[in-house]
């Protein structure tokens, strides 16, 4: 639709992993060098891993495409499958004519007669397995039985799995430990970079005949943030970001197109509203005026909010007295001797002498004689 307005001579931003477009950053280099490896490696997996849309089958994709002619390669796409299907899948892949009411024993023994022929030819052979997350755990393990295979100096059969940071969650789990034990090396594949995705986006423009910046520097970055650098949804918001310049007769994007077409083209990706800004002014000048009129009424205010909260206290605040203040007339029982807790109000009891009470033993006999009451 857009191409013959722009010039460009196929589409630059399809989502089918064409090699022809592949961008290598640092870390897409990395990951083919990983694979490069796996190519001259004898023993063991190799294991890719990255998240959904950054380029692993690309790099799959380019190492197929440049695979040396002495190494024969099974590819298996569908890993969601049981030990029978997979062998049954590699014979295929292997060229072998095997019936379908053969064992898993059987077909193991086809399998390592093959490989003999081929490594005898001089030739090496190599199982790439995509989306290797999906991998039944029991798979897995019919996976390395085949890695038993070989010679005295090296493995008969070389594994490559490729998945999403998943498989690494499931390579990690107690009873994988010897599938895990086998991976000699191991890669995670990157997002792009702010710079990588504005050369990445001008790269697949190249290759597709446009040499001039149809992307303004203010459309990448609202890409990029959008996106995360993730290779697949560059490719998304860029096309209908095409589309939609073509239909509004402009040479240039500009982040409003981006904008719209991120709704368009992602929409479980939340775009912030054009007046957000006009928005957040709008929340600090309410901010603004609320606090001077806190300030103006300040005076107004206070009188009032001291009286509630004095109505709404459990008690004064004059009532309570500070621990220093407070006196204390507790008596230590310990400390204090007995005639020290005679009443304030009690009469003081004296011992009489004995002239005394013979005295007073006189005195009620006489009463007594007479008829008065005695006072003892």
């Amino acid at each position: 639709m857009y191409q013959e307005y722009f010039g460009l001579n196929s589409k630059p931003f399809g989502i089918v992993p064409d090699t022809r477009f592949l961008f290598l950053s640092d870390s897409h280099k990395e990951a083919i060098a990983h694979l490069v490896y796996a190519l001259n490696e004898k023993n063991g997996f190799v294991q890719l891993t990255g998240e959904v849309g950054v380029g692993k089958t690309m790099a799959c994709r380019y190492i197929l495409a440049n695979m040396p002619e002495d190494i024969d390669v099974a590819l298996i796409l569908n890993p969601r499958i049981d030990e029978l299907s997979l062998l049954s899948t590699l014979c295929k892949e292997l060229g072998l004519n095997f019936s379908s009411q053969q064992k898993s024993n059987d077909l193991t023994e086809l399998i390592n007669t093959k490989l003999l022929e081929t490594y005898a030819d001089g030739r090496h052979t190599i199982l790439i397995i995509d989306e290797a997350q999906n991998l039944p755990k029991r798979t897995l393990e019919q996976i390395r039985l085949l890695t038993n295979l070989e010679t005295d100096t090296q493995k008969l059969l070389r594994i490559i799995l490729i998945g999403q940071p998943e498989l690494g969650e499931l390579l990690a789990e107690h009873d994988m430990r010897q599938v895990a034990q086998r991976i000699t090396s191991r890669y995670h594949l990157e997002s792009l970079g702010a710079n990588e995705t504005d050369e990445y986006i001008h790269h697949r423009l190249k290759v597709a005949g446009c040499e001039r910046r149809l992307f303004s520097k203010a459309a990448i970055q609202k890409i990029h943030s959008l996106t995360d650098g993730t290779p697949r949804l560059i490719n998304l918001i860029c096309d209908r970001a095409l589309i939609g310049a073509y239909s509004m007769g402009v040479n240039e994007v500009t982040p409003t197109i981006i904008k719209q077409a991120a709704k368009e083209a992602l929409p479980f990706i939340k775009t912030a509203p054009q007046n957000a800004g006009l928005r957040w002014l709008a929340v600090l000048a309410l901010l603004g005026l609320m606090a001077s009129t806190a300030l103006v009424y300040r005076d107004h205010w206070q009188p009032w909010l001291t009286q509630q909260w004095q109505k709404t206290s459990y008690i004064e605040p004059a009532q309570v007295k500070p621990a220093a203040e407070a006196s204390v007339n507790t008596v230590d029982l310990r400390e204090t001797q007995p005639n020290e807790l005679t009443p304030a109000n009690s009469t003081t009891l004296t011992t009489p002498s004995p002239d005394q009470i013979e005295t007073l033993k006189k005195q009620a006999d006489v009463e007594f004689r007479l008829g008065i009451p005695s006072q003892l």
